[in-house]
């Protein structure tokens, strides 16, 4: 992502080479921290979970003790190096004095957490809180404990969203020990809840290093709470952040980032708890996309315009076998006749557009009965379910639905395709599905619908 072509290593690290555990590998200072800061700062995370979770990733290859990554700031330049997790002296390389640096910040920043700024932004979190329905259970500096009760945690704010999820506010006026930040996020994904990570302020020139290290493990997202921010909320009657996020986009051949930011709703965020993160833009999702796009050309827009354009008779055979050449070459499987898929791309292309695509009908709803029917190829079904909630077509087809026909087969359907593995998609074309519509193929997306889907039958 942001790379450079000098080295983000110290000029001479104490320990020059680590030890990588699952691969027996050996790697030099250099070739381990790399150039590209936002994979570092990834990497960063990753040792402090493995250190903390009982796993380490690496290890200094001379007394096999755990090594985390630290940095070393002078004015804007940021240089990086590894660290001994504990000291003991039986390493040539000395990493540690009695008192770091990153201790001397750990105390910072309790300290700062009895300041009167920061009781401040735990005030504004609750009553902003308080102005949003979606969440109860509101707790200022309550303990949550784990699963084996030895455990704990208390999150500045915490409070349930809407009913089943916990989650934990933290607020940060200064720098917070990497190992601090590494403990919540694994203790939070454990009991199944969900940390944010909230700041006063941010200058995107002049970022702290816990800025960076919950930015670049946040999908490159950062919210703000202030003053300002609770005005909204009470506009808004909900929670709301001012989001600083980055958005790759394509100049001159090359993914450049574009800074930007936006008020935004807490239910217009996206999370996943197993990483962690929370966040409003994609940039990893949409960065993938244009990297797609720079390494496979134009095929993907080439191909839609084809589809679309065109009936797929056989006069468009040689068309057709250029393209299935084109995606083989990428390694992405597709059928040797259009046929073979033209039920299923056609309505899911109509889907994505809310218009036909494909087929000889007048409205879109013609389209989801006749996906629905399909007697020979069910698989199709259940991915266009998927599509009808990405693209958000429930509305047209209630408006087209005039007899209520759609909403009794709907109610079938919803229950069929998860008890027979006849709907099951077909696997073959996953790669195909990827290129195409990757909004349709990410996991979190099922699972959520499956959810849905779920709740709906147990009600009816």
């Amino acid at each position: 992502m942001s790379s450079t072509t000098q080295s983000l290593c110290v000029d001479k690290p104490e320990i020059k080479e680590v030890l990588e555990i699952e691969t027996g590998e050996f790697y030099t200072a250099q070739q381990a921290i790399g150039y590209d800061y936002d994979k570092l700062i990834q990497l960063r995370m990753e040792l402090s979970d493995s250190i903390n979770s009982g796993n380490p990733k690496y290890l200094c290859p001379i007394c096999h003790v755990p090594v985390y990554i630290a940095c070393n700031r002078h004015n804007d330049d940021k240089k990086f190096y590894f660290k001994h997790r504990i000291e003991d002296g039986n390493c040539p390389a000395i990493t540690r004095s009695n008192f770091t640096k990153e201790q001397i910040e750990a105390i910072k920043y309790n300290g700062a957490k009895e300041s009167p700024a920061h009781y401040r932004m735990k005030e504004i979190i609750a009553e902003s809180l308080r102005n949003d329905s979606n969440f109860s259970d509101i707790k200022i500096e309550t303990v949550i404990k784990g699963a084996d009760r030895k455990q704990w945690r208390k999150p500045d704010i915490q409070a349930l969203w809407q009913g089943k999820l916990r989650v934990a506010f933290e607020v940060q006026l200064s720098t917070t020990f990497l190992q601090v930040i590494s403990q919540r996020r694994l203790f939070y994904k454990a009991t199944g809840g969900l940390v944010v990570w909230v700041f006063r302020r941010f200058d995107k020139e002049n970022a702290l290093m816990t800025q960076d290290d919950i930015f670049h493990n946040n999908n490159q997202n950062l919210f703000i709470v202030n003053e300002d921010t609770l005005k909204e909320s009470k506009q808004h009657k909900g929670l709301m952040f001012n989001c600083h996020w980055r958005e790759p986009q394509i100049r001159s051949s090359h993914i450049v980032n574009e800074w930007n930011s936006k008020y935004v709703k807490f239910n217009e965020l996206e999370w996943n708890l197993d990483r962690q993160s929370i966040y409003y833009y994609d940039y990893g999702g949409e960065y993938k996309r244009l990297e797609n796009k720079l390494i496979n050309g134009d095929l993907k827009e080439r191909f839609e315009e084809w589809w679309i354009k065109h009936d797929h008779s056989p006069k468009y055979n040689d068309e057709w076998k250029s393209f299935v050449d084109e995606f083989r070459n990428k390694d992405i499987y597709i059928p040797e006749y259009p046929s073979e898929v033209d039920n299923l791309i056609s309505s899911l292309y109509s889907a994505k557009y809310e218009r036909v695509i494909g087929f000889r009908y007048q409205k879109f709803i013609q389209v989801a009965h006749m996906v629905a029917d399909l007697k020979n190829n069910k698989s199709v079904l259940k991915i266009f379910r998927v599509a009808l909630y990405v693209y958000q077509r429930g509305n047209l087809i209630i408006e087209q639905d005039k007899e209520g026909k759609w909403k009794r087969k709907s109610n079938e359907f919803r229950k069929k395709i998860y008890s027979s593995n006849e709907y099951d998609r077909d696997k073959s074309l996953d790669s195909l599905m990827r290129f195409l519509f990757p909004e349709l193929m990410k996991e979190e997306v099922w699972i959520r619908l499956k959810e849905i889907d779920k709740k709906y039958n147990q009600s009816n």
